[in-house]
């Protein structure tokens, strides 16, 4: 695969190697050789042996020609011809063929002051764990700004910033076992940034980075065709990394919320993250980049905004903070820049620390800009608009999150992560809980994730081999995009066989937008039930954000019935193959004998007593029957549903059970009927609890009932009934008794040969391919 020339009388090695990928830089990599030749010039005057080694990555002709021409080239030098289309693996093939003890990566586009290589080797000679960067990162063409390259032995970063930002450049100087050791990783398919893994990797594995005084670097940042812009908007992440395997989790006292649970909630023995860690990590919490800048008012601002306006807001703060700073630049450009203070070295290494090499003024870069203005002259200040320092700013609140959240899960090999907004009374909740608790019963590694900053009673209803962590209140706080980026470096690092998202907004945003990612290491699945409606009848909702954008990502989706799917066939194009109907669970055996139920002369309603399940629909059909009495369970929601469920309290014909726990402990004795009312349903799971406990139901021809009420089950009445509709349905059943028996046994019938536990466990194993 490659092809080497000009290797006439080659040396058996050198001291350094330095390392040039180009692709299609055209005549900018005239200029990038001389910059490198003058490097190789600068060190071999001083006593070293430097060899280039210049990788053609399906190099254009005009780069082709340009590079196997140069007068910078020697013949004992190598040009290898390569066919990766990947800078990261065209730099591992050129690092296989390097003969030097050290080698210097260099971009095809980019300058480098003459003493970068000689004073970097020199430096790792002395230090066999360093690993060296130019002290001062200068951008350039699209951008003018210099950028002050951080020690983590100063305290200039931590390792939890690396889980957000890289602080490191791309050039970068160190022996070439740790390259053959640590190769780069391959980039694309929602992966980039392989310089940053690269640092990772490299100090995980115990080196240190750090910067060589008054060295430069001269970084084209392209107006176009950016792989650093292109990486960045398509949302790309750096590959899971053993450096966040080893990031501790912040150090908390013996009383901390952290070490309290519920006693109500707690399960023994079992990995958990809860609500209290915000706790805890609020204290580690630093300025963000922009919260650095921004006075408390602005901040406020941005936080009230909606979550997708939030990212355009603060890229507008940041470009007008940015001006400023530029203005402040020019402003004392003609003043000594004083040294900035660094904060005490944080506890990273054990390391004695090096004398603090004096700051590089602002005055030392514009002479460097003029001395390698003599190879590029678009480089001088006096073309260019003023230089201002960009400096990185420690943001590692996120990564001490993440340690939090991970530390007690992590080495877990999980089968199924399941991501739901939270687990609380209802029959959504209900299923997650079964699906979770089913495969835990077959041996499975059970991970729930919930995602919204609100209370999960339901979590002691988990199994409790199943492990649960509670990222909405730890995150609380934090902008959305962090969230995401939280959520799938947790499931990176992971890496479980399965995620399934069972309607968690941000779990269906975070498969959006790191999908490609998260694919190379695990299947991602999603959950739908039915669309849901607003008042005038248009979608609304989780159907109608996330399900197209879920299609092309998700290997399978579960419903709990058979009906959505082939509407969302006809309305979307969704291939019928990619659905799988797992019925709800329902452990009951019907009885062969007289059913003692349906003879009572009252009607039961129970549900969530919210917008969804129509109570404006339920109060009119109680009007019109005063002469029967309606048992009325459930708490409201909002606001506009306490004003209506006040209304419920003065008609003498209904009893307000409020709150209740589970179907066993309503009066379904005394009732012949259950009504639901609903504007939009997949397959209520109250439903099946009404026919186990041997009430017949009526019900609208919504969503996915018709899949269990039908003719032969129980009342089925049109999507649009009225209350008049209900109420001549219900005096059907009511002069109907062994009609309503019939139908009853029908319903338990199909409870037993569906929706019972062999079916359900079987239906969930099929799904995933368990």
């Amino acid at each position: 695969m490659n092809e080497t020339t000009k290797q006439t009388s080659p040396q058996n090695h050198y001291d350094a190697s330095c390392l040039v990928t180009f692709h299609n830089e055209g005549y900018l990599a005239h200029r990038t050789l001389m910059s490198v030749g003058m490097c190789r010039d600068y060190a071999e005057k001083r006593g070293l042996s430097v060899e280039l080694v210049l990788v053609l990555d399906n190099a254009d002709p005009v780069t082709e020609s340009v590079v196997a021409g140069h007068f910078a080239v020697r013949k004992d030098d190598q040009i290898l011809r390569v066919h990766q289309c990947s800078a990261p693996i065209s730099r591992n093939e050129g690092i296989q063929a390097a003969k030097g003890n050290f080698i210097s990566i260099h971009d095809g586009d980019d300058y480098y002051s003459e003493n970068l290589v000689y004073e970097s080797v020199v430096c790792c000679q002395a230090q066999p764990y360093i690993i060296t960067h130019a002290n001062i990162h200068i951008g350039f063409e699209s951008d003018y700004y210099m950028y002050r390259v951080g020690n983590i032995r100063y305290g200039d970063y931590t390792r939890y910033d690396l889980l957000t930002q890289h602080p490191l450049i791309v050039q970068t100087v160190a022996p070439r076992h740790v390259f053959i050791q640590i190769p780069y990783q391959s980039t694309g398919n929602g992966f980039g940034y392989e310089d940053w893994h690269w640092n990772t990797e490299t100090i995980a594995a115990g080196f240190e980075h750090v910067t060589v005084p008054h060295t430069f670097m001269f970084y084209r940042r392209k107006r176009q065709g950016s792989v650093l812009v292109r990486e960045s908007a398509s949302k790309s992440l750096i590959r899971p990394s053993r450096l966040f395997d080893q990031l501790e989790s912040p150090v908390y006292e013996p009383s901390s919320p952290i070490l309290r649970d519920n006693p109500s909630e707690n399960i023994s023995q079992k990995p958990v993250a809860s609500a209290d860690l915000a706790d805890v990590v609020k204290p580690a919490r630093r300025k963000s980049r922009l919260y650095a800048f921004l006075k408390p008012a602005a901040k406020k601002l941005i936080s009230k905004l909606p979550d997708d306006l939030q990212p355009p807001a603060k890229a507008f703060a940041w470009s007008f903070l940015t001006l400023a700073r530029s203005v402040g630049e020019h402003v004392r450009s003609k003043r000594p820049t004083p040294a900035v203070p660094t904060s005490p070295a944080a506890p990273q290494t054990e390391k004695s620390a090096p004398e603090n090499f004096p700051s590089v003024s602002m005055a030392e870069c514009v002479a460097a800009l003029k001395k390698i203005s003599r190879l590029d002259s678009s480089l001088h200040p006096d073309v260019n608009p003023p230089l201002y320092e960009c400096r990185f700013v420690s943001d590692d609140r996120l990564g001490r999150l993440f340690a939090l959240l991970y530390n007690p899960i992590k080495g877990q090999r999980y089968d199924a992560v399941y991501l739901v907004p939270w687990l609380v009374p209802g029959g959504a909740d209900l299923m997650t809980i079964n699906f979770a608790n089913t495969l835990a019963g077959q041996g499975k590694k059970i991970l729930v994730i919930s995602t919204l900053p609100c209370p999960s009673p339901w979590r002691n209803r988990l199994a409790e081999n199943v492990d649960f962590v509670d990222l909405g209140n730890a995150a609380d706080g934090f902008f959305n995009e962090d969230k995401k980026l939280l959520l799938a470096r947790i499931l990176l690092q992971l890496q479980p066989k399965a995620v399934h998202c069972m309607l968690s907004q941000l779990g269906y945003e975070t498969f959006i937008d790191y999908a490609a990612a998260l694919k190379q290491y695990m299947k991602l699945y999603a959950t739908f039930y039915c669309d849901e409606k607003r008042k005038d009848g248009s979608d609304v909702g989780y159907t109608t954000l996330f399900f197209t954008a879920m299609l092309p990502i998700v290997s399978g989706i579960s419903t709990d019935n058979a009906v959505m799917p082939r509407v969302w066939h006809r309305k979307y194009g969704a291939p019928l193959a990619l659905f799988s109907t797992v019925y709800g669970r329902m452990d009951f055996a019907p009885s062969d004998g007289e059913n003692p139920f349906c003879s009572g002369k009252s009607v039961l309603w129970a549900g969530r007593f919210c917008q969804q399940k129509r109570p404006e629909l339920l109060l009119e059909i109680v009007k019109k029957m005063p002469e029967t009495h309606f048992f009325v369970y459930g708490e409201p929601y909002a606001e506009e549903d306490r004003h209506l469920y006040s209304s419920f309290k003065s008609l003498p014909n209904v009893t307000l059970g409020g709150k209740y726990s589970g179907f066993v402990s309503l009066p379904v004795k005394e009732c012949f009927c259950f009504l639901y009312t609903s504007a939009y349903d997949g397959l209520p799971n109250v439903l099946l609890e009404a026919a186990a406990a041997g009430l017949p139901t009526i019900a609208p021809d919504i969503g996915g009932i018709s899949d269990f009420i039908n003719d032969q089950t129980g009342w089925l009445v049109g999507q649009d009934a009225s209350a008049d509709d209900y109420a001549r349905a219900m005096e059907e059943m009511r002069s109907a008794p062994e009609l309503r028996r019939t139908k009853v046994l029908a319903a338990q019938n199909l409870l037993h040969v569906r929706h019972n536990e062999t079916a359900f466990k079987n239906s969930i194993l099929k799904f995933y391919g368990f």
